[in-house]
This record gives structure tokens, C-alpha cells and sequence, in this order.
């Protein structure tokens, strides 16, 4: 929570990203639902999807000139009551490109509207300069997923977190049903590195 200088109940930890990955999907989703995702995409989503039956409408990022551009135009036209959620990675994975703040917020703008979850893979946002964890304090429906596999190297240690708005940290932390998700190890080994 201070890392992210948010609250406690605003985060949860996780066993890595991909099981922030897998909670969040199968936790806020079920087979039938409508699911917004722009693609390229980071394969653990689309699995996650798959499990639970859920076929995705998925938007291809749109290149111009050797760069690659959010779908976002695409996204918000498709949004309505029947949508149940909008998957993005920011940057893209595997593309590096960014989505801007102007473009986040047109989404979570019409989002909010039919109360539609926006999930935002940021694994690898330190590497680009751009986080939208500042925010979940206003969007109630913006679920932010984070790694320290990249941000500090710790890919073997399995630590990963969820920021979002107290409800869903609580519901999410409900149907994880794992006692003890990460290692006294990998929690010491955080702790030393965050204080340096």
C-alpha cells in the first residue's frame, strides 16, 4: 500500500500476476458474458478466458506509420448494457505501446456509465512511465494488475497485486480460497527491497 500510495483494503497481494490474472477474470466473469479486449494480449488472459468459456470480442491495436495504437475509438463505440468487462494491457504486451490518459479515461467515462469492470494489466508500466493506479481513487470499476516479476526482478518469487476499490479487493480476496497464496520467503524478500 505505501508502494502504491494507496490503502491496504485497496490491494491484494497475489501468487504473481498471472494469478491476479486468473482471480480477476473467473471471479467478475462467467461463460456467455460479453468481454471487450484489445489484442495483441498477454496469452494468460485469453486463457483464463477460455476456462471459464468466455469468448472475447477482441479490437486489434491499429498501426500507423511503424507505431501501434489502442483500438479505444472501437472500445468505447462497443460498450453498452450487455458488456460485462474490457481487458487491457497498458503498455501492450507483447507491442510496448501505451494507452494515454486522455484515451483511459474516455473508457472508464462510458464504463462507469453501465458499471462495466476495467481490468489493466500494468506488469510492465515502470517501463514505460505510464500508471493509471492514481485512478482507482476515482473509477470504482478500474481494476489495476501489477507484477514486482518485473518492476524489481522477482520473477521466480511469485508476487503479484490487484489495486482496485475496497469491494472488489474483498470480493476478489473472498473467492481466491488459498490460505497462505505467497511464501514468508518472498514476503521478507519484498519487505527488504521496498525499504531500499
Amino acid at each position: 500500500a505505501k508502494h502504491t500510495g494507496l490503502k491496504t483494503e485497496n490491494v491484494l497481494a497475489t501468487h504473481g500476476s498471472e494469478q491476479a490474472i486468473r482471480l480477476t477474470v473467473q471471479s467478475l466473469f462467467k461463460k456467455g458474458d460479453e468481454v471487450i479486449m484489445a489484442a495483441p494480449i498477454f496469452i494468460a488472459f485469453t486463457l483464463a478466458l477460455k476456462h471459464i468459456e468466455v469468448i472475447p470480442k477482441i479490437l486489434l491495436y491499429k498501426e500507423r506509420k511503424g507505431n501501434f495504437f489502442p483500438p479505444t475509438t472501437q472500445i468505447v463505440n462497443l460498450i453498452n448494457k450487455n458488456t460485462k468487462g474490457v481487458v487491457l494491457c497498458n503498455p501492450s504486451n507483447p507491442l510496448g505501446c501505451s494507452i494515454s490518459r486522455r484515451d483511459i479515461l474516455k473508457i472508464l467515462k462510458k464504463t462507469a456509465s453501465f458499471n462495466v469492470p476495467v481490468i489493466v494489466d500494468e506488469v510492465y508500466s515502470e517501463f514505460s512511465g505510464t500508471s493509471f493506479i492514481d485512478l482507482t481513487k476515482k473509477y470504482d470499476n478500474l481494476i489495476i494488475l501489477k507484477s514486482f516479476s518485473k518492476e524489481f526482478g522477482l520473477a521466480g518469487l511469485r508476487l503479484g497485486y490487484i489495486v482496485a476499490n475496497s469491494e472488489i479487493i474483498e470480493k476478489l480476496d473472498d473467492e481466491r480460497e488459498m490460505f497462505w497464496p505467497i511464501s514468508n520467503f518472498s514476503i521478507h524478500t519484498l519487505r527488504v527491497l521496498l525499504k531500499h
